[in-house]
């Protein structure tokens, strides 16, 4: 019962069913750019659009943890860096809610073009600031407990930063790259959020979440 428990806790989380979303979607890009199928493509791009339709207001945590940051008195250098992840993450989410809901008043419009521009160079930033996030406290905490989980999840990060170059710069490392890069990050995501439904839901599970463990190192 307690894989039954586990499997429920994980279906209930709205990240977890997007990541799970956010794989699928990207096996069918890679699929579709490899063997040059638009259905294909056609697949991956509405699961985009469903992963946009469970991100709405997801900005609004965004918010809470930035105010919670504001809140120290005594600012450091890891402290900055969560502040700028979080604040990229939350100007992409925002973006990404308004440019999603105008395509259905004026997909033409410049207004949303310009939008969509800075929601998705956020989105690299965003990456950028998580990789050098877990770089900081890898480097920091030589006896981090389950250093291999927070290696996976700069992997991840990596991923998921790299497939997103493409945003800011003229680099085109592929559709098939992209989608490939994102199948890999959501499958590491996937685990993570596994073993967290695991424990959530008292079942055994090897290690603590990693996710957890991101969020709570110490604030060296």
């Amino acid at each position: 019962m307690s894989v039954v428990a586990a499997l429920n806790t994980y279906m209930a989380a709205t990240d977890s069913r997007d990541k799970m979303i956010k794989g699928a979607g990207c096996f069918f890009k890679m699929m579709g750019a490899i063997n040059g199928n638009s259905n294909f493509m056609k697949t991956g791009a509405a699961m985009s659009d469903a992963r946009c339709i469970m991100r709405m207001l997801s900005w609004l945590g965004n918010v809470q943890k930035i105010s919670d940051a504001m809140e120290k008195r005594v600012v450091q250098l890891r402290d900055v860096l969560f502040v700028l992840r979080v604040l990229f993450d939350g100007i992409f989410s925002l973006l990404d809610n308004i440019v999603f809901a105008g395509r259905f008043f004026d997909n033409n419009s410049p207004t949303l073009a310009q939008m969509s521009h800075v929601s998705r160079a956020s989105l690299f930033y965003g990456y950028a600031m998580a990789v050098m996030l877990d770089i900081y406290d890898l480097v920091r905490d030589p006896n981090m407990p389950k250093r291999g989980d927070r290696c996976l999840v700069l992997t991840r990060n990596t991923c998921d930063m790299v497939s997103a170059i493409g945003n800011v710069c003229a680099v085109d490392i592929g559709a098939a790259n992209v989608a490939g890069l994102g199948l890999i990050s959501a499958i590491i995501a996937t685990r993570e959020q596994l073993i967290a439904a695991a424990a959530k839901s008292g079942g055994s599970c090897v290690g603590a979440s990693p996710v957890k463990a991101a969020a709570l190192q110490p604030k060296k």
